[in-house]
């Protein structure tokens, strides 16, 4: 068994020998290689291009061995690996969508096909390349809208904005201007209108509809061009009322009625108030301010003598029993002669004044004056009304 071995040992290196030798013969026999081309062209490469013949070695371009190596290929191909399984040498083919990276925030990469519905847009993608769709806001436009935008009678009353109430949307001032909510007092107005000047009017046999007219024509339409050659507005009021179109007197007026003023049994040769407006003939004006008021009764004295009466008014309180005479005289001075002493003279006076002011009270009495000794004024009633 050893010497088998060492046999083996001794033909290996025989073997070592044999390469060496064989390596030293073909560094001799082809010495050529390195001396051929002492210089190669710049983007080639040393070898032999032919059909499949032996022959010396060249300098090959790039772009021929490009040629040789892949030849010319159908459009929109790639020199790629299997699209799927397990590795494998590349070949020409078509790019599919797994040859793509997927995009990121900062790099390029392959995106889905998405078409999106009406009025949408493209507002996101993923980045598994994955667009998004959805419907813009006012919100995401930049800018205003215009005028040539919005088209003819597309804005509807509901959305213009809310007015103020009982006023018109126009333009009060004397230039240009956006309109804005107004009302009637804030027109210009004229003073004086003419016959022809213009006033709006809503027909209400036409549904209301709005139509023009002049001022002499609501003046006809109206029935009464003027009163006692008077045109314009007028009001009621001094004792005159107004029912629909009639004008009537207003029977509202003060009126006032006392029976037994106070005996005043103190007359004597001065001329004093026998006291009836302190309470009872009194009134109080409160429609035309013009009264009619009167006062009846008797008087006597005590010797036969004269007796001189007046009829009396004023305003405020009136004056007390025995007072001097005063006040405004309504009517004439009167002159009763009581004979025998002990008769009684009826006596009645009665006066119309204009002119008082309303909500005033107005007083009426009697100032008496005897020419001798004293008289008396008795058994009294007054009245008094306002017209």
């Amino acid at each position: 068994m050893v010497r088998c071995w060492a046999g083996w040992n001794r033909q290996l290196a025989a073997m070592r020998k044999l390469i060496a030798a064989l390596f030293v013969f073909a560094l001799q026999a082809f010495p050529a290689v390195a001396q051929q081309f002492p210089s190669v062209p710049p983007s080639t490469v040393i070898g032999r291009i032919g059909n499949g013949q032996a022959g010396p070695s060249e300098a090959i371009r790039f772009a021929t061995l490009t040629q040789q190596l892949y030849p010319v290929q159908s459009a929109n191909l790639i020199y790629a690996g299997p699209t799927t399984g397990a590795a494998a040498f590349p070949t020409f083919r078509a790019l599919v969508g797994a040859d793509l990276p997927v995009p990121g925030a900062s790099s390029l990469g392959g995106v889905k096909s998405l078409a999106c519905s009406t009025s949408n847009w493209f507002s996101s993608l993923s980045t598994a390349g994955a667009f998004g769709c959805t419907q813009p806001n006012f919100t995401d436009l930049l800018g205003t809208i215009s005028t040539a935008q919005i088209a003819a009678s597309a804005v509807t009353n509901a959305k213009l904005a809310n007015m103020a109430a009982l006023t018109l949307k126009g333009n009060a001032t004397a230039s240009t201007a956006a309109p804005t909510d107004i009302d009637i007092t804030a027109l210009p107005s004229k003073a004086s209108p003419g016959g022809t000047d213009i006033v709006l009017i809503q027909d209400a046999s036409a549904s209301n509809a709005f139509k023009k007219t002049t001022v002499s024509g609501i003046g006809t339409a109206a029935g009464v061009s003027s009163i006692d050659a008077v045109t314009g507005a007028f009001t009621t009021g001094g004792g005159v009322k107004s029912t629909g179109s009639v004008l009537q007197r207003d029977f509202t007026e003060a009126t006032q009625t006392s029976v037994g003023p106070a005996n005043n049994t103190s007359i004597s040769t001065s001329n004093i108030m026998v006291g009836d407006g302190v309470t009872n003939c009194r009134i109080t004006p409160v429609k035309s301010g013009r009264l009619h008021f009167g006062i009846q009764g008797n008087t006597t004295t005590s010797g036969g003598a004269n007796i001189t009466l007046q009829l009396r008014y004023g305003t405020g309180a009136g004056p007390a029993a025995g007072a001097a005479a005063t006040g405004s005289q309504a009517g004439a001075t009167r002159v009763f002669s009581v004979n025998p002493a002990t008769a009684n003279v009826d006596f009645a006076f009665e006066g119309v004044i204009t002119g008082f002011a309303l909500s005033t009270a107005v007083w009426y009495d009697i100032a008496a004056v005897a020419t001798s000794g004293t008289g008396s004024v008795i058994n009294q009633s007054c009245g008094a009304f306002e017209f």
